[in-house]
């Protein structure tokens, strides 16, 4: 049986960004991912807003590293397109350390083995990947997490971050997250797609056949694009929607 005062379970930029920051302040911590690096997540591979800021928060030789992946595209901004085509284009202007601007593009893979290889550095974190926690219960001394071949783990206090997996959440609270605030996504990988736009804009479309969700384009490093979409679970489930019917890709798409 481990024992522990701090876990985390998933190993996405979630869970492996707040290993990072307790392991910064000294903090032993265990993470738990139910899958094997590398692996992949359906995602739209884009890092906005302030989110490359929070690697030098960390660590300013982390965020270094970051800046010197090659494995990335900078990108210049977003272009928003409406039901008709009406088009509002917006410059991402700020920069950190006037290296890296608000839009990053980097594939889900990539950035996480980025962020895993940075876990590694870190005696503080203990990493244990390919285990399923499978239901947490409570005990005298804090919780008891549990895989698929019995309870393994006790620790004094839990961060789950699974993303949109709720289930040890509702577990734990009783509480379920309503579909309404679920957006399910999927997404596909193409190249040398014509008048992509050369500076790097990310392209959101908001079609009247998709509302409230929307159709994205984002371009990538290896003249590459990620083109996907994302609609309300409730939405889906009303509609009997088939996203890969919708984005007319075939069902084994990813």
């Amino acid at each position: 049986m481990i024992e522990t005062d701090v876990t985390i379970i998933g190993a996405g930029p979630a869970g492996m960004t707040a290993a990072l920051f307790l392991a910064k302040n000294n903090v032993p911590v265990t993470l738990i991912e139910k899958d094997a690096f590398p692996r992949d997540k359906i995602c739209g591979d884009c890092l906005g807003g302030y989110a490359v800021s929070v690697l030098k928060q960390i660590d300013k030789n982390l965020f270094d590293r970051f800046v010197h992946f090659d494995k990335k595209l900078v990108g210049s901004g977003v272009h928003l397109f409406g039901p008709e085509q009406q088009k509002i284009s917006i410059e991402a202007t700020t920069t950190v350390d006037k290296m890296i601007r608000e839009v990053v593009l980097c594939k889900r893979i990539d950035f996480d083995n980025f962020l895993m290889e940075e876990i590694k550095r870190y005696n503080q974190i203990n990493i244990i990947q390919n285990t399923n926690v499978s239901n947490v219960s409570k005990h005298s001394e804090g919780l008891l997490l549990h895989s698929d071949n019995g309870s393994f783990l006790k620790t004094k206090l839990l961060i789950v971050a699974t993303g949109s997996i709720q289930t040890l959440v509702y577990d734990l609270n009783g509480k379920r997250t309503r579909r309404k605030h679920i957006i399910a996504g999927i997404k596909s990988y193409y190249e040398g797609i014509k008048d992509l736009n050369p500076e790097g804009y990310i392209e959101l479309h908001f079609l009247k056949e998709l509302a409230p969700g929307y159709f994205w384009i984002f371009p990538l490093p290896e003249n590459q694009a990620n083109v996907g979409l994302g609609l309300r679970s409730d939405i889906i489930a009303r509609k009997k929607a088939c996203l890969p019917e919708t984005l007319d890709l075939d069902t084994d798409s990813s």
